[in-house]
């Protein structure tokens, strides 16, 4: 599971970089993080922590999508291959 949405994440970030993303360097920082927020996530599952791993996710989306709309990648439109 960790490794497909790495996988998403990954071609996500090629596509925002492709697209002429201005700021590379925090797309990869934040790449870095995502990955990190993957692992741990996994870790809540594999050990049934289900009220933890709701709270988790819920904070991570409310953190990416601060992220998207701060740095304006949001309004970009990608296209996945």
């Amino acid at each position: 599971m960790v490794d497909m949405l790495k996988v998403l994440s990954i071609r996500t970030v090629d596509a925002l970089v492709e697209s002429g993303a201005d700021d590379k360097k925090a797309l990869r920082n934040d790449m870095r993080k995502t990955i990190t927020a993957y692992e741990q996530l996994h870790e809540f599952i594999r050990e049934g922590k289900a009220v933890e791993e709701q709270a988790f996710w819920l904070r991570y989306m409310d953190r990416a999508h601060t992220f998207l709309d701060k740095s304006g990648l949001g309004a970009k439109r990608l296209r996945h291959r």
